[in-house]
């Protein structure tokens, strides 16, 4: 009986002490964690109180973003519950419980008072379903940990003008992993779809998936991969057919560092998108742009940095002219290892046809000279493209551009007495003529059934379908 006694008591004690002890670790550490994630945000924040109890402490904070546009910071006021380890337990604010084996669980939520200034306290008060906000974050005993944001789904009704929105808002999850340093993260958010309802509009997106894995160097790069996927976007006039409807919709963003330099990759593909009455798909693109310098863009990103932490009360023009001029400076150091942009490919089918297209553009950075105007700019640029086009489908893009002129020539009486026969038959000469001119200039070269154009640069000459033509 003694031993059990005795055990017990050391239980309690070693609980006891380690939540004590854990408790100060998290004070110490808490406003640590939340600079290191304001900084991913371009933010500065503030603790404003902090009250420490045993097994479980209070804290509010302030996290300030300066806008873009010389107008007063945003301001944001959170509120943290932190239920303290080695067996973190407690109630959340919607009535969850939480126990288990951690360092620490931390509940942040929208502070009930507090200031929220600027834009963000106006959507608040236009959208107060956002205070509905909120997230836990499990810190586990290496310092790793997860965190999980919820954002419930509402419907709401709004009156401007005397024209009624309605809002659904289908909800939003996110669940994500990082580690010690919140340098990597990774994680997932989907959201339940969102529908926009005016007299005259129906905006509706149904559900939308995304995952990523990012790493936030050292020097302050943030690198990794983002994909988004979402089932369709419908929109227009409110009717019984959208004008608009975009179909298995698919966003994939890639950055990587190699050798001093930076890669970035950016694709979108579509399965179908419907707009004006015509269906084409599936459609998209890829297009790469590698070797930028990575000092350069990591100087270039800490001017901006500043610029916006310090931001100047000045126009939006004026402030647009200061972030060209970072830019133009950095312009000879960020080509110094001779960069490229490469759309890798260029794809469009439609029942029509086929539009297909890829190519390049190089710049030169060895020996790079002065550049003060566009005549030293070409020299240090060359590149190629090939782009190919189906015959029925250049006929349709033709058809489209020259029906409305044709129309107005014959609702004028320019075209005489003419039936819609005779109509037809003169706009499908016309469509002819076009396309005979074309290939009559070598803008366009027949290949089979479709027109190809191929346009190339190197040596500050341009050659189109391999023949040279100026360009000054």
């Amino acid at each position: 009986m003694k031993k059990l006694v005795f055990f017990a008591v050391l239980i309690i004690s070693t609980i006891f002490v380690s939540t004590l002890w854990i408790g100060s670790t998290i004070k110490e550490r808490f406003p640590v964690f939340l600079q290191q994630a304001a900084e991913l945000g371009q933010a500065r924040v503030t603790v404003d109180s902090y009250d420490r109890g045993l097994f479980r402490s209070t804290a509010q904070t302030s996290f300030v973003i300066q806008t873009t546009d010389g107008s007063s910071p945003e301001r944001l006021t959170l509120h943290h519950t932190l239920w303290h380890g080695p067996f973190a337990f407690g109630i959340d604010h919607t009535g969850n419980w939480h126990l288990q084996p951690a360092a620490a669980v931390i509940e942040t939520r929208l502070a009930d008072t507090g200031t929220h200034d600027g834009m963000i306290g106006q959507l608040l008060e236009f959208l107060p379903e956002l205070r509905n906000l909120h997230d836990i974050t499990i810190i586990d005993f290496s310092g790793t940990g997860r965190s999980q944001v919820a954002l419930p789904a509402f419907k709401r009704d709004f009156v401007h003008d005397e024209i009624k929105t309605t809002v659904e808002w289908g909800g939003l999850t996110s669940d994500e992993t990082f580690d010690t340093t919140l340098n990597n993260i990774s994680g997932r958010i989907n959201i339940g779809g969102l529908r926009i309802i005016e007299p005259q509009l129906d905006l509706v997106s149904g559900k939308i998936d995304t995952n990523f894995r990012l790493n936030l160097t050292e020097n302050g790069l943030l690198l990794g991969q983002v994909n988004l996927n979402a089932e369709s976007i419908t929109g227009g006039d409110r009717g019984p057919t959208p004008s608009f409807v975009l179909k298995g919709f698919q966003f994939h963003n890639l950055a990587n560092q190699e050798n001093g330099t930076i890669g970035y990759s950016i694709e979108m593909v579509a399965d179908t998108l419907l707009i004006a009455g015509r269906q084409i798909g599936p459609l998209g693109y890829e297009i790469d742009f590698s070797r930028l310098d990575s000092a350069t863009i990591i100087e270039i990103q800490s001017q901006l940095q500043a610029l916006q932490l310090d931001m100047p009360e000045e126009s939006s023009d004026e402030l647009g002219t200061r972030i060209l001029s970072i830019y133009s400076a950095a312009l000879p150091d960020l080509l110094k290892k001779s960069p490229e942009i490469s759309l890798n490919y260029l794809r469009i089918q439609s029942p029509d046809g086929d539009l297909w297209g890829k190519g390049k553009v190089v710049f030169n950075g060895a020996d790079l000279p002065p550049i003060t105007d566009l005549e030293d700019f070409a020299g240090i640029v060359s590149g190629d493209s090939d782009f190919q086009i189906s015959a029925s489908l250049l006929q349709a893009v033709l058809r489209e551009f020259l029906t409305p002129q044709m129309l107005m020539m014959r609702d004028s009486g320019q075209m005489g007495a003419i039936d819609d026969a005779a109509f037809e038959a003169s706009l499908e000469q016309a469509i002819s003529g076009q396309i005979a001119n074309l290939v009559a200039q070598e803008i366009l070269t027949e290949d089979g059934n479709n027109y190809r154009l191929t346009l190339a640069y190197k040596d500050r000459q341009a050659t189109l379908n391999g023949k040279p033509v100026p360009l000054f």
